[in-house]
């Protein structure tokens, strides 16, 4: 008897155990449903949400700026941080991805070209004295400032409250903005001229060759006429008789005693 106690004793903890592991298997699988769906929200708002910053009015200007466009900020960057945020964007805002969207390629192209920017010492060193010349501009405008507040009477704080570092970031990041922007502005009026100096330069080379060429066939033709003009001049040449100039008689001289003079003409 007390064996068969026994055995449904452990049969019953079985049964209880096996209960437990498909419940705790079913809450695991409602916890994976939940993530799952979670995600593809999280997804779909952050995809909205880059496409809606990198795609905005002036967008052109505005992602010239690499470490806006990932989101990065320059006193704590370094190209490892770059590429892991360059991974991280694409993400929402790849073409493969994003199919039903054609200015996906747009915005993608905006990372790519960020990334590019921030990948290497090289170019990662030039973005950085961006940012170095926009903090000394802003430098520059701070010791303005306390200038004039001095030639005003005000005493300037000792030290820069919470807000006024906060707004000196914003500061430092419209002028990183606007000194990219500018040498983009720059580069593009350096390709003008040089495309109106090439084009000048192949009008020139073009003008020259047609000159080229019309003196090559001058030079053709006149050797090609060569035997005409000698003939013409032979034939001419071989006329033979003088002219007899018409109207004007030659006068005669008449021997005389004294000084011969000319006969006058009439």
């Amino acid at each position: 008897e007390e064996e068969d106690v026994e055995e449904e004793e452990e049969e019953e903890e079985e049964e209880e155990q096996k209960e437990e592991e498909e419940y705790i298997e079913e809450e695991d699988q409602q916890e994976i449903y939940n993530k799952l769906v979670e995600d593809v929200k999280n997804m779909d708002a952050n995809r909205q949400k880059h496409f809606k910053r990198l795609l905005k009015p002036g967008h052109k200007y505005l992602n010239l700026n690499p470490f806006a466009v990932l989101e990065l900020d320059p006193d704590t960057a370094t190209i490892e941080s770059a590429k892991k945020s360059y991974l991280k964007i694409s993400r929402y805002v790849h073409p493969d991805k994003n199919q039903d969207f054609p200015r996906a390629v747009e915005a993608f192209d905006y990372i790519k070209k960020a990334q590019e920017m921030l990948g290497s010492d090289a170019t990662f060193a030039l973005c950085m004295t961006v940012v170095e010349e926009a903090k000394s501009r802003i430098a520059d405008e701070d010791k303005e400032e306390r200038r004039r507040m001095l030639s005003s009477g005000i005493k300037p704080p000792k030290e820069p409250t919470e807000e006024a570092l906060a707004l000196r970031k914003i500061r430092i990041e419209k002028w990183v903005f606007k000194l990219f922007a500018d040498a983009m502005k720059k580069k593009e009026r350096a390709e003008v001229i040089e495309a109106a100096d090439r084009k000048r330069t192949a009008e020139g080379m073009a003008e020259r060759a047609q000159l080229r060429k019309k003196r090559e066939e001058f030079e053709e033709q006149w050797e090609n006429t060569r035997d005409d003009r000698v003939n013409s001049w032979r034939d001419f040449s071989g006329a033979g008789k003088k002219r007899k100039i018409q109207g004007v008689k030659r006068p005669e001289l008449k021997k005389r005693g004294g000084p011969m003079k000319p006969q006058k003409l009439e």
